[in-house]
């Protein structure tokens, strides 16, 4: 059976912990079977006016350019991207103009 947990630290005086805070979650995550657990950090957050994406894909050597080019000319708005492995973070110049269209 599969469980998510999670950890939001806010307070950056706790980022030197977040193996102590996390280590319990993922020991109780062991009794729900066999599947794997994974886990992820995130960080490199945006200015307050902004939003941004985090995309995933399962195929190895996707190309994000595509979709980056329809987003910009779609939405008129300039997206900023930051490729590691099969994961892409998208961070368009103004989150307004994708969501008024």
């Amino acid at each position: 059976m599969c469980g998510v947990v999670g950890l939001y630290l806010k307070n950056p005086e706790l980022h030197s912990s977040l193996g102590e805070l996390f280590s319990p979650m993922l020991l109780a995550m062991t009794a729900r079977g066999p599947d794997s657990a994974g886990f992820a950090f995130y960080g490199n957050e945006v200015d307050r006016n902004k939003v941004k994406f985090t995309l995933r894909q399962s195929v190895a050597d996707w190309s994000w350019q595509p979709l980056v080019d329809s987003l910009r000319g779609k939405f008129g708005t300039d997206v900023e991207i930051t490729t590691n492995a099969n994961s892409a973070t998208l961070v368009p110049s103004s989150p307004t103009g994708l969501l008024s269209k």
